[in-house]
């Protein structure tokens, strides 16, 4: 086992030439910074990097403007950028939103975010969710372990393989932060795999600090189940953002790997089905697929993944209500196209459809059941009830969706997606040759269709 986890260790950690690539960089970014900061303005490089936890191929640098406290959260984020901007004048830059704009500077390929914030000394003095930062970096630095450093490393591969690292909207999964708690709670990558699956259930509270009981715990962070208490604010589950799917498809390759360790859950075979290959396994079930296809509305990735979510579960809720029997649904999002892709066991219902009224002994309710349905084709008894038979205004599952997309706010759909999704495109599996091309369809099918645990 060991073995194993060494040779894995040997490929996702940094090498030399890439650290002092990274130390030279960072060396540039501040002697660029200090020529135009004040001096009640503090340089702080925070995340991973900083910790020495970072996967070679997924790295990025974090450098932190520390204000002093007499500065508003409003003269930070506009201060903040244009010292920015001033220190990387004549690099390539980009605007980024967290949750205030922050610039992201690139230098030899390696990406460096320069974000503003507030230098604070606890939790208490907290004025944007980016000041947390620091905290983390220092709780870590002082509490982590040098020999821990790659149990974290591969801990995050792990998780990242799963396509369940990162704790954005998207992925709905474990941060950087919450993998080194993980560590630093159970003290290497193998005791976390053997907790998480003998011990981690339902419930499972992490509490590095001991603020607080199981009991209390569940209670003050109801409706969460998988806890997390942030060492630095004791008011914060860390693992709020995991999803029930991401904690179950963790919990259950911790098992699998203890019962047969493989490279491949860190470095996974590659899928090599032809599209001719990937056309049968979907047609194969039989079932009746649509994919809504819309532009990219442009939104912050955190602000989009949430609405595309809730957009799928609205269809989802209307589709339902229709009657349509419904296997599943996936949303997906790339720098172009936004997807929704529904499978039903159906595409078509009858043009009519049977309603279930009251007891024929509920006089009262009979009545405004008839009067409710008066242009029903019939209305009959069926036992002690009685029934309407009524004509089903969309039989098709398709033309109900294109019906409702006109007026897309009907329905609950967000104001930031509904716009994009009034020009939606609808394909079915009569367009399969055309989605196959399509690298946003490849990306659902590859997840939807063909995942398999096993």
């Amino acid at each position: 086992m060991q073995k194993l986890l060494n040779s894995v260790i040997k490929k996702i950690k940094p090498d030399k030439n890439l650290r002092t690539k990274l130390l030279k960089i960072k060396e540039l970014v501040f002697e660029n910074l200090k020529k135009v900061l004040p001096q009640d303005v503090e340089i702080a490089q925070c995340g991973s990097v900083a910790k020495d936890t970072y996967l070679k191929d997924k790295l990025d640098l974090d450098i932190f403007l520390l204000f002093d406290s007499k500065y508003s959260t409003k003269d930070i984020k506009k201060l903040g950028l244009e010292y920015a901007k001033k220190a990387f004048r004549g690099f390539k830059t980009k605007l980024a939103y967290a949750q205030h704009p922050y610039l992201q500077v690139f230098i030899d390929g390696i990406k460096i975010d320069i974000v503003p914030s507030s230098k604070i000394l606890n939790y208490q003095k907290l004025k944007t969710q980016v000041d947390r930062s620091q905290l983390h970096t220092k709780y870590v630095l002082e509490k982590l372990k040098p020999s821990q450093n790659d149990e974290v490393r591969l801990l995050k591969k792990f998780t990242d393989t799963l396509g369940v690292y990162g704790s954005s909207s998207k992925i709905e999964g474990f941060s950087g932060y919450l993998c080194e708690l993980l560590i630093l709670k159970y003290g290497s990558f193998l005791n976390l795999l053997e907790a998480a699956a003998k011990e981690w259930k339902k419930e499972t509270v992490i509490d590095l600090e001991n603020y607080y009981t199981k009991e209390e715990a569940l209670k003050v962070f109801a409706p969460a189940t998988f806890i997390v208490i942030d060492p630095t604010d004791k008011k914060r589950n860390v693992a709020a953002v995991v999803s029930r799917t991401s904690f179950s498809r963790f919990v259950y390759a911790a098992r699998k790997f203890l019962l047969k360790p493989s490279i491949y859950f860190f470095f996974p075979k590659e899928n090599k089905l032809s599209i001719n290959d990937l056309k049968n396994k979907i047609l194969q079930r039989k079932s009746f697929c649509f994919v809504i296809m819309f532009e990219n509305p442009d939104l912050v990735e955190d602000v989009l993944w949430p609405q595309l979510r809730k957009s799928t579960l609205e269809l989802t809720n209307l589709l339902e209500k229709e009657e349509y029997r419904i296997i599943g649904y996936y949303f997906y999002a790339d720098e172009k196209n936004c997807l929704i892709m529904f499978e039903l066991m159906e595409g078509h219902l009858p043009h009519i459809k049977h309603l279930i009224g009251p007891e024929i002994f509920d006089q009262k309710n009979i009545d405004g059941f008839i009067k409710k349905h008066k242009n029903a084709l019939n209305i009959h008894l069926e036992h002690y009830r009685i029934v309407a038979i009524e004509k089903r205004k969309y039989a098709s599952a398709i033309e109900l969706i294109k019906a409702i997309l006109k007026k897309p706010s009907s329905i609950g759909i967000p104001k930031g997606i509904s716009k994009s999704i009034k020009n939606a495109r609808i394909y079915s599996l009569d367009d399969l040759d055309f989605l196959l091309k399509q690298e946003s369809f490849l990306k659902v099918v590859k997840d939807y269709f063909l995942r398999k645990i096993s």
